[in-house]
């Protein structure tokens, strides 16, 4: 339970199995939902590419009219590799993170909601996720106007 504007809300997470064989089961685990958190990790650039070209059409696919919020994670490994702090020595050359900015335009490119970043480490951004979860939820619930108080359902 979390509480907003003086409000209180329960807020259900699923996460689903990415391999290609579950999509099947994907695909039931999407019908209920209200919210998709679409995470990938700022320090692996590779996973926003997935996010695109993988996961974007297949959500839209399934829930073409359901609120999408892009996340950026573990932002706390993308602060540490500042200018400012020590760089991490690796065999493959320094490491490439996704920018805040980048991670804005990947969210406005691909007609998403919102984007937040956060940190599970140092929990950094996790009450802006709850809030913009909320909002975007409410914003569905209300559009959807069927006269009654339902739960909010995010994937």
């Amino acid at each position: 339970t979390t509480s907003m504007g003086g409000k209180s809300y329960v807020i259900s997470l699923f996460d689903t199995a990415g391999q290609e064989e579950y999509i099947h089961l994907r695909a039931l685990s999407y019908v209920n939902s209200d919210v998709f958190l679409l995470c990938y990790s700022v320090a692996t650039p590779e996973s926003l590419r997935d996010a695109q070209d993988k996961w974007i059409p297949e959500i839209r696919k399934y829930c073409p009219n359901t609120p999408v919020i892009l996340v950026g994670t573990q932002i706390d490994l993308r602060d540490e590799a500042q200018p400012t702090k020590p760089q991490r020595n690796t065999a493959k050359g320094p490491p490439v993170f996704i920018s805040t900015k980048d991670g804005v335009h990947a969210a406005t490119k691909m007609n998403l909601d919102t984007y937040v970043e956060c940190s599970s480490l140092t929990e950094a951004g996790i009450s802006r996720l709850r809030e913009a979860a909320i909002e975007s939820g409410l914003r569905k619930v209300d559009s959807e106007d069927t006269g009654c108080k339902c739960s909010c359902v995010i994937l």
